[in-house]
């Protein structure tokens, strides 16, 4: 938590520069969220029969940026963006007189803090700018969203029911989630107006998520357990729209 509110104070820093090269401004936009994900981490660790959707969160943030000459800039922007993962396996047995459906939905939504720190290389007087940067991130909770449907069709039994389990898991009190994540990003900024701007990133995370709890025995056979970040990794697809001042 010290680092991240070090490099907050930081980012705030950023701003008291006063100069024709230094620009701030806001954005909003959209996450197009997967997430790679270790096989057990699937439905009924079913990958082959688990898909895995696309899920849709929000972002919106400020940034300053700071052009060091009319080729390469630098840029911080503090985010509050959605990340998460949505997976869906359906299990149908038909037979002559009788069919039985099992869907089960799984969506996973994390409200995140983000500070990304970013070269900017510019192209065309400053209309296009590749930005590239690394993203630590800081999770404030974590929805958990399950459903189960059951639906028996026969000549003698016509049955349907559902479950549903919606829950917000705190990250600083769970052991189950790592709060801090690292990502690396890539994208492009091109600017419509002289203010008005539209930008694309893909956000490759570099770090796991989620943790579990594994049982290990020592060299006297006593248990313990310890725990093991499990494969789970944000790869998400950003867009959105800002204004430069």
């Amino acid at each position: 938590m010290r680092r991240f509110l070090l490099l907050s104070i930081l980012f705030s820093l950023f701003f008291v520069v006063r100069s024709q090269d230094f620009r701030y401004g806001f954005f909003a936009g959209a996450n197009l969220n997967t997430m790679k994900l270790a096989d057990e981490l699937y439905i009924h660790n079913d990958k082959e029969n688990t898909d895995k959707l696309i899920s849709l969160g929000f972002r919106a943030g400020f940034f300053g940026e700071y052009s060091i000459n009319k080729h390469l800039g630098i840029q911080a922007d503090l985010s509050f963006s959605q990340y998460g993962y949505r997976l869906i396996n359906e299990l149908e047995f038909i037979g002559e007189n009788n069919s039985i459906i099992y869907d089960k939905k799984i969506e996973r939504m994390s409200n995140d803090i983000s500070l990304a720190l970013m070269f900017k290389f510019y192209l065309l007087d400053k209309r296009v700018a590749i930005d590239i940067g690394l993203q630590p991130s800081y999770t404030c909770d974590m929805r958990e969203f399950d459903e189960e449907k059951l639906m028996i069709d026969s000549l003698h039994v016509n049955f349907s029911t559902t479950i549903l389990s919606d829950s917000i898991i705190h990250m600083k009190k769970d052991a189950n989630y790592n709060a801090f994540n690292l990502s690396a990003i890539g994208g492009i900024t091109c600017m419509l107006s002289d203010h008005f701007f539209f930008n694309a990133r893909y956000v490759f995370g570099l770090t796991d998520i989620f943790v579990e709890e594994v049982v290990r025995f020592d060299e006297y056979d006593t248990y313990y357990t310890e725990a093991v970040n499990q494969l789970s990794r944000n790869r998400v697809v950003q867009l959105g729209f800002g204004w430069k001042f």
